[in-house]
């Protein structure tokens, strides 16, 4: 399924990142890269997500700048916030 992420494909890291992001996805599981992410555009693709009866794995590399995960959005059980 989906793995939504603004990391740079001409990064060193690129292939290892999208190795792990492949292992973790599957056709009912959505994965989320956060970093280069603004809080309001990550709520909207969780929301896409989980109405589109996805799991949904959010890698949170920033936590303190990429919004708040106490919220009732990231609290729902099909959303895991690693």
């Amino acid at each position: 399924m989906p793995i939504i992420s603004n990391h740079s494909k001409s990064a060193n890291s690129y292939p290892q990142l999208k190795q792990i992001y492949d292992d973790m996805s599957n056709e009912k599981t959505t994965v989320i890269d956060t970093q280069w992410m603004t809080p309001e555009v990550l709520d909207g693709y969780v929301t896409t997500a989980l109405d589109n009866n996805q799991k949904v794995i959010v890698m949170n590399w920033n936590d303190e700048i990429r919004g708040n995960f106490s919220r009732n959005l990231y609290e729902n059980n099909d959303v895991l916030v690693m």
